[in-house]
């Protein structure tokens, strides 16, 4: 972080930090900190980065065959795409981060491949799709998301936040250790299926459909203030089963 000069630096000091901030301000959080390995392409092999970047409007994809290591953090710029890939037969593109991820204005994470993720995931994407047996070891706080988010089979050791945003949110054999959130969405729909939580909260959405059922909920329910059709059916809440309009 740049801090301002002291007072009674002389103009010289004060017009060096201003240029040193506007110059931090033009690069964006993708342009990411001195030194890091930036992503533009296509990586096919083995491959250690530290932290991993990818720039405002590029695209990295890690093959069906790449096994990508990041010991720090991932940065997804600004209207930028990180996919990892599933091959055609079981070959499955690998991304494991010792950090945060780090998702940036209209940027999307794609990810059909093996992801493991030791920090949290936070930001405000245009898409997000994280799929089939990925780890999260951290919180996942998503705000204002314009496309859709869907996460299956997908484990989260901390609170899962939905926060505003459009188009569909589905949320599928999700393991969440800790709160999981869904509010303040405007237009498509919400799902959370066949999913575990220690505690439950829809609220203050307007959308058109909300479909909860299946989940095994540890402590406690809320769905309230929604406007749509919605449903809850065969949830069990604190070990009583509970079917109701929400």
């Amino acid at each position: 972080m740049i801090r301002s000069s002291r007072a009674g630096a002389g103009p010289r000091l004060s017009l060096a930090v201003s240029m040193a901030l506007a110059g931090a301000l033009l690069a964006g959080p993708g342009a990411g900190a001195a030194g890091a390995e930036t992503c533009t392409g296509k990586l096919g092999d083995a491959r250690d980065f530290d932290p991993l970047v990818v720039p405002d409007r590029a695209r990295c994809t890690i093959g069906p065959k790449a096994s990508v290591t990041v010991d720090g953090r991932v940065n997804v710029g600004a209207n930028a795409v990180l996919w990892v890939e599933r091959g055609d037969d079981s070959d499955r593109g690998t991304l494991r981060a010792r950090g945060d991820m780090f998702l940036d204005d209209g940027s999307s994470f794609l990810d059909g491949g093996n992801v493991t993720l030791r920090g949290s995931m936070l930001g405000r994407p245009d898409k997000v799709a994280v799929l089939d047996d990925a780890f999260i070891g951290g919180r996942v706080s998503l705000a204002g998301v314009a496309k859709s988010v869907e996460f299956e089979d997908v484990s989260i050791d901390g609170d899962f936040e939905i926060g505003s945003g459009r188009g569909a949110t589905l949320l599928t054999k999700v393991q969440v250790d800790g709160h999981l959130s869904v509010h303040d969405k405007r237009m498509g729909s919400i799902g959370v299926i066949d999913s575990t939580m220690d505690r439950l909260t829809i609220r203050d959405n307007v959308v058109n459909s909300i479909r909860i059922r299946d989940n095994i909920i540890a402590r406690d329910f809320t769905c309230l203030m929604n406007q749509g059709d919605s449903f809850a059916s065969r949830n069990v809440v604190a070990g009583n089963s509970r079917t109701e309009s929400c």
